[in-house]
Order: structure tokens, then sequence, then C-alpha cells
């Protein structure tokens, strides 16, 4: 799996990017949500109710899975990184071919993941 560096994707498609969404502010994500929410694969997530139900579970959960949303055939799961004033400033994340992603593998990566977005966060905090 390769992703490009720079290159920019809607904050609605992919773990990495709902993962961030989830803790933006509540009118940044409503701006978001009403511009549109166009698809970069057949499973991209358009609905907005469901989008906004998905946030309210990356909220809760503490990471974000994607099953070909951004690029068909690939899988993620990401979690949130926060910056010094407590404000979402990224994410990490795992992804793989859907082949080798499936729930077993999603459930042995999650609290890897959440773990290490964790640790980074708690160190954006320690350079205050």
């Amino acid at each position: 799996m390769t992703v490009e560096l720079g290159r920019m994707y809607p904050l609605h498609a992919g773990s990495s990017s709902r993962a961030i969404l989830a803790h933006l502010p509540a009118s940044q994500i409503e701006h978001i949500i009403q511009r549109g929410l166009d698809p970069l694969t057949s499973h991209t997530l358009t609905d907005a109710d469901e989008l906004r139900h998905q946030l309210d579970q990356v909220r809760k959960l503490g990471y974000a899975r994607s099953v070909g949303e951004r690029q068909a055939g690939a899988g993620s799961i990401a979690s949130p990184v926060f910056g010094m004033r407590d404000d979402v400033i990224g994410s990490i994340s795992v992804c793989g071919p859907l082949s080798r992603f499936n729930d077993e593998a999603v459930s042995r990566f999650i609290p890897f993941v959440v773990s290490t977005a964790r640790e980074i966060s708690k160190g954006m905090h320690a350079t205050r």
C-alpha cells in the first residue's frame, strides 16, 4: 500500500481522515457535510446522517475503520492525535489490502494504533 505524500483527501473518506473529522468543532463538521460528500470509491460514505453516526462512534471508541472508502481493495484503522491545546492535529493509521485486513487482524491492530496515538498526543502535551 502506498499513499502519495502531500495528497489531500476529503475528511469524510477513510479512517485517518474520519479520525480527524470526528474531533473538529461541530461547526466545521457541519460545514464539511454541507459542502457535499463526494465518493472516491463505491464504498465511500456519502450519507450525512450515517457520517454523523460514524463520527460519534469514532469519538466513543477512539478509532475509525475504513473498508475500501478511499482506495478500492484497501482497509485501514486510525486514531486521532491531539496537539498542545488538545486540538486534533492529525491521526496515525495502519492500512493494508482487504485480503489481509480482516476482522481478526483489525482487532489485533486497534490497541496498538490507539495507544500509539495517545502516546504521541502525550508527547505533544509534554512540549508545553
